[in-house]
């Protein structure tokens, strides 16, 4: 894609036209891009972007999969044209990304709080044991 050139315009029933593994477009924030060259070397497999093929993947690109810029930068080399104004979607990408941040920040909090679980468990059964075993030397 040259910067001088003008995109073309398409509507989401033409993009709905292309969802074959040989032939794969996505909308991505009002976007359309072509993909079909990617699904080999998609992380995720192909079965991942037939799931949004010819589709509006904006929500599964920023907040199911999270992608980073890395992505985005493959995505840019895919751009073919723009979804027209009348069919655009307004997507809240700051809140989707900030609700990323918190699920990210609940789970850490998770796995912290069994670690602390796992950890007082164990000094708590070593205690256990040490002093029964000084206690009853019998067992």
């Amino acid at each position: 894609m040259s910067f001088g050139r003008l995109l073309p315009l398409y509507n989401r029933k033409q993009v709905s036209e292309h969802r074959t593994e040989d032939d794969l477009w996505i909308i991505v924030n009002n976007k359309v891009y072509n993909i079909s060259n990617f699904p080999v070397s998609h992380p995720g497999g192909i079965e991942v972007l037939l799931e949004v093929a010819g589709s509006d993947a904006t929500k599964d690109f920023y907040e199911v999969i999270q992608h980073g810029s890395r992505a985005s930068e493959i995505l840019k080399t895919n751009l073919i044209g723009k979804l027209i104004d009348s069919e655009h979607t307004e997507h809240d990408i700051n809140g989707i990304l900030e609700s990323n941040s918190l699920s990210v920040k609940q789970k850490k909090g998770r796995c912290l709080n069994i670690a602390l679980f796992m950890s007082t468990l164990l000094f708590v059964s070593l205690f256990t044991y040490r002093y029964y075993r000084h206690h009853f030397k019998s067992f």
